[in-house]
């Protein structure tokens, strides 16, 4: 089994009236995944969590 090895990840998150979107990305700037969340204050506990 190929073992990765991640050595820093970068979060942006971009954010609208009634959704943010935040997306986390490798250092070779691939993908990691996304998540959106409204723009409501259980929205950004989410974000925490």
């Amino acid at each position: 089994m190929p073992s990765s090895s991640i050595t820093s990840v970068t979060l942006g998150v971009d954010t609208h009236e009634d959704v943010h979107v935040a997306a986390a990305l490798d250092q070779l700037g691939r993908r990691l995944g996304t998540l959106a969340v409204p723009s409501t204050p259980q929205g950004y506990a989410s974000l925490e969590s």
